[in-house]
């Protein structure tokens, strides 16, 4: 095998490489039998469920692995892990998510005129194929052989692209975007301005109105994820300025302004509507210790509370930028 720096990669690479072996006798073996072997590299274990789109009647379905095709996607994990991500992805990382992102944002929200353009990616799972999944090991296992890599490609994949509902597919995304977050942060560093990624989510802050300028933006935006193989959804994408007039705009779920960052008010109404409905059925159930119902609903008033409350303890300090940067804008 290769030389790695890291003693802890240099494991988990020797772990995901003697599961997949040397040829498929080996690979069969470790998978208790033939059948389950080839089952795996024909991208078979999986069973495949629908959960209701968030704000939508749409319908998303989920590409779940059996649990042998589960156990290998989190040592494939655990090896790609040592190919870094772009500090402007706060999606799918430890110690990140979108409040960090939302933080982010704010911080960097001291002039008075700003405008907030976002825009998603259009099934980013499935525009990602099995050749960018084997270009990522081939960067991760630079000796892998032949066999091993046409192995590691159909267990992260199925029917030739990456599975919804993988393990190793969220990190994979992330390795596949550096691209497009790389594009991005170097033109802010040109035109100044403010990039960050929450998953399929981009949101791009600029400190300016003028209408050039956010035209400018806007298909800088949309090239940069098209340049990155992905593909910009053509109704999702919005275009928000901030001023003294309107000092708050939504980013990755959660509202923002210049020093603060807060859930959005319909979901504070959802949990003192919540709160009222566990208190109606206490006073109804002389019982409700021992009420099931009750015990989820406070469960999860808990939950949402808990994350509203760690939402607003994010420190957000304005800072203030001369006047150089905001001209290059």
């Amino acid at each position: 095998m290769c030389n790695l720096q890291n003693p802890n990669h240099h494991a988990s690479v020797r772990d995901i490489i003697q599961q997949v072996g040397e040829n498929f006798k080996e690979f069969a073996f470790n998978c208790g039998s033939a059948k389950a072997a080839r089952k795996i590299l024909r991208e078979q274990d999986y069973f495949t469920f629908e959960i209701a789109k968030k704000g939508s009647d749409e319908k998303r379905t989920i590409e779940a692995p059996g649990p042998a095709l589960k156990n290998m996607q989190r040592r494939a994990l655990q090896a790609l892990e040592s190919l870094k991500i772009s500090e402007e992805a706060h999606g799918f990382t430890k110690g990140k998510n979108n409040a960090t992102a939302a933080t982010h944002a704010a911080k960097r929200l001291g002039i008075a005129k700003a405008t907030i353009i976002g825009c998603d990616m259009r099934k980013a799972f499935p525009t990602i194929n099995r050749d960018q999944v084997r270009k990522l090991w081939k960067e991760a296992i630079p000796c892998i052989t032949k066999w091993q890599l046409h192995a590691l490609g159909r267990i992260c994949c199925r029917n030739g692209v990456l599975a919804t509902g993988s393990p190793v597919s969220p990190h994979i995304l992330n390795l596949v975007a550096r691209k497009l977050d790389l594009e991005m942060t170097l033109w802010t560093n040109r035109n100044g301005g403010t990039y960050v990624r929450y998953a399929d989510d981009c949101v791009l802050i600029i400190y300016t109105h003028r209408k050039d300028k956010i035209r400018a933006a806007q298909k800088a935006l949309k090239r940069a994820i098209e340049r990155a193989g992905f593909i910009a959804h053509p109704e999702k994408h919005y275009t928000t300025r901030l001023d003294v007039d309107s000092p708050s705009a939504e980013i990755v779920g959660a509202m923002v302004k210049p020093s603060q960052v807060k859930t959005r008010k319909k979901f504070r109404r959802r949990i003192r509507a919540l709160a009222h409905q566990a208190m109606r059925r206490r006073l109804r159930n002389w019982r409700y210790e021992t009420d099931e119902a009750y015990k989820h609903l406070c469960m999860r008033i808990a939950g949402l509370t808990s994350y509203s409350m760690y939402l607003a303890s994010k420190p957000t300090s304005t800072k203030s930028y001369n006047s150089a940067s905001a001209q290059r804008c």
